[in-house]
């Protein structure tokens, strides 16, 4: 016990935001008990699953399930079933153990932790065990893998403004529906959902780890010193006697803040790596939604494109999927099905505009050109350039929102790897 003791000491001063752990047991036994803050895959299922992982130089500690649960085996064909002693058989890709198998191909792992009585009392004595019993589905959208650099560093001062810009105004609708009623407001959090656009989005991992993101914001307050009114920090009412009057039974306002994200991407492969990412997430097509579409060079719009009839994606169970062939089918019929199948797709949480809303140069109208003005609270472009979508980008966004861009600069070993191709999606040095 005393390994252990020393194994878990060690995760305990790893920093909150650095901390990462795969447990690779059986997920009936993730849900008895596991570590604070880890991630359940079991072994069984790993080798298919390797895209939730984190990146390869991310370190990371690993569960290892007891050869009572699983058994690696050599034989490809045993893989999945029951051996005498009750164990699962499971096939590593030839290796012979997990910890062969992650080295080999790369990972980076600090840590390895057999599952035993000894590992969880020893947790359990250190305070490391995961003591509130939260829903399995919310479990399920806990992310090994991290987004990039600039939206993990801007992502909190971003739902905290937003969060702040619509408090006033969905505190006041409560109270008005509760004096409506009858009732006395509650004190319950005030749920908000944003959308975002993700351009470029490749294979998702941006877009799923925000859809996964469920944050309580309670915003500060601060006292006006004319009126004496409890007012919100950040509040974008243009009159201090309006703010007030909509704060006078809110001086402390919680949001649940959760996230729709749109996807676009041109590139077909990465996007059913996307969708792949939502199903391992257990995501749906209310959280989520992938657009097969290029931005166009002349006009910025974003220009449909027709989704294969063998592509993965025309089963798609865990997002909503928009391309040109879904806009033609709604353009042709009338407007009562336009509206239902619309509904049906997004459920109204994406706003997605009619087909058929967007205009080409000739000034005839195109059901393939998507239309997405004042849709979104934030526009994420990572290494994603486009310079026609760049004049678009503000009116996308509803009034207040965030555009946060990162892209390539141009210059000395740019191109080791052969992407970018070429300088059409660089920025020039001083552009």
């Amino acid at each position: 016990m005393e390994e252990y003791m020393q194994q878990l000491q060690q995760l305990n001063n790893t920093p909150s935001q650095s901390l990462r752990i795969l447990d690779a047991r059986p997920h009936s036994a993730y849900l008895r008990q596991r570590l604070q803050n880890s991630v359940n895959i079991n072994l069984l299922q790993l080798t298919s699953r390797c895209f939730l992982l984190p990146g390869k130089p991310t370190p990371f500690a690993v569960v290892i399930p007891s050869q009572s649960t699983y058994r690696v085996t050599a034989d490809a064909s045993q893989h999945g079933q029951q051996l005498q002693d009750g164990s699962v058989a499971v096939y590593l890709k030839g290796t012979e153990s997990l910890q062969e198998f992650l080295t080999s191909r790369g990972w980076t792992v600090t840590q390895y932790l057999a599952d035993s009585p000894q590992l969880w009392a020893a947790a359990a004595e250190l305070g490391l065990l995961e003591q509130q019993d939260l829903d399995p589905q919310l479990l399920a959208k806990r992310c090994l893998f991290s987004p990039s650099q600039l939206l993990f560093s801007s992502i909190a001062e971003v739902e905290h403004r937003l969060a702040a810009r619509h408090a006033c105004s969905m505190r006041q609708q409560q109270q008005h529906q509760a004096a409506a009623q009858g009732a006395t407001p509650g004190s319950s959090p005030c749920h908000l959902v944003l959308r975002a656009l993700d351009v470029g989005c490749g294979s998702g991992r941006d877009a799923a780890w925000l859809v996964s993101r469920q944050q309580l914001i309670t915003l500060p307050t601060a006292r006006d010193t004319a009126s004496g009114a409890i007012l919100h920090e950040d509040c974008p009412c243009d009159s201090q006697q309006q703010c007030a009057g909509a704060a006078l039974n809110c001086q402390q306002v919680s949001v649940q803040l959760s996230w729709h994200v749109t996807g676009l991407d041109e590139w077909l492969g990465a996007l059913e790596r996307a969708h792949q990412l939502a199903q391992g997430l257990q995501l749906t097509r209310e959280q989520i939604q992938l657009v097969y579409g290029a931005v166009s060079k002349e006009t910025g719009y974003i220009q449909l494109l027709h989704l294969p009839k063998t592509s993965k994606l025309q089963s798609a169970s865990h997002a909503a999927v928009v391309h040109a062939d879904v806009m033609q089918r709604c353009a042709s019929a009338s407007d009562q099905v336009v509206e239902a199948e619309m509904l049906s797709m997004t459920q109204r949480v994406a706003g997605l505009p009619k087909p058929g809303s967007a205009v080409t140069a000739e000034g005839t109208q195109d059901s393939t050109l998507w239309h997405l003005d004042g849709k979104f609270d934030m526009i994420l472009c990572v290494r994603f350039l486009e310079r026609s979508l760049l004049p678009r980008l503000c009116s996308m966004l509803y009034p207040g929102g965030f555009i946060l861009f990162s892209t390539f600069v141009d210059g000395p070993g740019l191109r080791a790897f052969g992407r970018p191709s070429g300088p059409d999606h660089v920025l020039q040095p001083g552009e």
